[in-house]
């Protein structure tokens, strides 16, 4: 049937063995009966479409075309999933063999289909046949997700006169997209300038120039910005860096004033007090001590070494002498003052 669906038109000659022979003749119409004897086909084995993550559901993706050589019944083909759709991501339409989506797919959660198409006969019962196709369906990445900091605020510290370009801390953000929509790139927002400079690929943040504890800000804080390459539009997203500066012991203790000159009677009892010598530092936490460097080998003066108070510590009328220099120093216990001189 399948070869002559039109059937056959036969012409019958019958012939008689008179003399002189009789004939006669008539025309015969035979149809062919259908049977189910051809089995559903698809205009492909395997099928491959590639779909956007951000399709909206019941988008139609690809069509599946079915053919089959029989008649009525027998050649009405509906199509059905039957592998491959676990999660019920698409949907076929079982006569027009449409495929949509179900949902919202995600390509960072699978990026990947093999969905198993059977299409069957609708001839009768026992004379079914089958066949199946296969379709690959690629979740293609689109740029849908920000990068992101692995902290949203962190807080480092670097010491002071490290020098330009010492490597304050490195940061690192992902991105779950794919591809250039992975790549990202990073970058300092601030609007005002900051000495801190940071590599746009590492994410290593680094000092642009000399910190100083007493002249400059002693906190920083840097809105440090990632960016990925994504089209059609770039996203990104920024994290909070604190970087405190710590003070480092790198100045000497300095007298308030210095050649100090001064009158005294020589019957001043012993213990009293002549001068309070006063040195400062600029480094925070410094507890700065006061010695005496020479000019008191008799011991005729007393430093306090704590409060810096000079104090007579013998009889004065046993000095023979009308003028006393004496030369002292101030610490923090890592640096020296210049000697300062007091002449009394």
């Amino acid at each position: 049937r399948e070869i002559a669906p039109l059937g056959y038109n036969l012409t019958l000659r019958a012939v008689d063995k008179g003399t002189p022979p009789r004939e006669t003749y008539k025309a015969t119409q035979v149809h062919l009966v259908d049977l189910n004897d051809n089995k559903p086909v698809f205009d492909r084995e395997i099928y491959e479409v590639d779909v956007p993550e951000t399709t909206p559901v019941n988008t139609p993706i690809i069509r599946l075309k079915v053919s089959d050589a029989d008649d009525g019944k027998n050649a009405q083909v509906f199509l059905e999933i039957v592998g491959g759709n676990e999660g019920g991501e698409f949907n076929i339409n079982p006569e027009t063999g449409m495929l949509y989506t179900a949902v919202t797919l995600d390509a960072e959660d699978k990026a990947f289909y093999t969905l198993t198409v059977s299409a069957i006969d609708q001839g009768n019962a026992g004379t079914r046949k089958q066949s199946a196709a296969k379709v690959k369906v690629n979740i293609v990445d689109t740029n849908d997700n920000d990068p992101l900091f692995d902290s949203p605020e962190m807080e480092v510290s670097i010491n002071e006169n490290e020098p330009a370009g010492t490597s304050v801390i490195k940061v690192t953000a992902k991105d779950k997209d794919s591809g250039e929509n992975a790549y990202i790139s990073y970058s300092i927002a601030n609007l005002k300038p900051v000495p801190f400079e940071i590599d746009h690929f590492s994410g290593v943040i680094k000092t642009t120039q000399v910190l100083d504890y007493e002249s400059m800000r002693r906190e920083y804080i840097l809105r440090v910005r990632a960016s990925d390459w994504g089209l059609p539009y770039r996203r990104q997203t920024e994290m909070q860096l604190k970087i405190k500066l710590l003070d480092v012991n790198d100045n000497r203790p300095q007298f308030e004033k210095v050649d100090c000159l001064g009158h005294v009677p020589r019957n001043l009892p012993i213990g009293r007090e002549i001068i309070t010598l006063s040195a400062i530092d600029f480094d925070a936490g410094n507890i700065i001590s006061y010695r005496i460097v020479s000019g008191n080998e008799d011991g005729c003066f007393a430093l306090d070494i704590t409060s810096g108070v000079l104090s007579i510590a013998c009889d004065l009328t046993d000095v023979r002498v009308n003028e006393r220099e004496i030369n002292v120093t101030a610490t923090d216990s890592a640096h020296f003052s210049d000697v300062v001189r007091i002449r009394i």
